[in-house]
């Protein structure tokens, strides 16, 4: 029982921090939140794929988070992106000035 109140608790901190940086992102580029377009949010990581429920959890709280601003429901989706730290990685070595 403990560990089901820690794991929400943790998905809700998640859903919390990716909602705040999409207001962020929003309030930066003037757009409200109820015309803010279609965000995917790729992760990468074991809790995310593999804890039962953790995904699932962590969405349901973000799109009331967003609703609860304004925003649609599933204007904030979060996608699985497999080998994203490798390609995080040449992103930010390309970006690097000559």
């Amino acid at each position: 029982m403990i560990a089901s109140h820690v794991t929400y608790r943790a998905s809700g901190v998640l859903a919390a921090g990716t909602h705040a940086l999409w207001q962020l992102r929003n309030e930066a580029e003037s757009v409200p939140a109820d015309q803010s377009s279609h965000t995917l949010v790729a992760y990468n990581g074991s809790v995310l794929e593999n804890y039962p429920r953790f995904r699932a959890t962590c969405q349901e709280q973000l799109d009331a988070l967003v609703e609860a601003t304004g925003g649609r429901k599933g204007v904030i989706e979060l996608m699985y992106a497999e080998e994203s730290s490798l390609l995080g990685a040449a992103v930010a070595v390309a970006c690097l000035d000559g």
